[in-house]
Parts: C-alpha cells; sequence; structure tokens
C-alpha cells in the first residue's frame, strides 16, 4: 500500500 501511495500520492493521497 505504501509504495501505491508513494507513485500516485497525488491521487491516491486525496481519495485515501
Amino acid at each position: 500500500l505504501q509504495a501505491s501511495g508513494m507513485l500516485a500520492s497525488t491521487s491516491s493521497e486525496s481519495v485515501e
């Protein structure tokens, strides 16, 4: 989950 968030920290962080 951390690796995914780092790649899409802009999109993922917004949703997550």
